[in-house]
């Protein structure tokens, strides 16, 4: 799974991530930790469309 993590200004404003994995089945628990990750951070924000 793939959690956004903006855009790193020190890195020339490139977008990026983390990624989390699990063993096979543990999508669910994956899916907690995600979750658990976006509420507890301001990472994530809209991208912006263009118009």
């Amino acid at each position: 799974m793939m959690l956004s993590l903006n855009f790193i200004g020190f890195i020339d404003g490139l977008p990026a991530g983390l990624s989390i994995f699990g063993k096979a089945w543990s999508e669910p628990e994956l899916l907690g930790i995600a979750y658990s990750f976006e509420q507890g951070t301001i990472y994530r924000k809209i991208p912006y469309s263009g118009n």
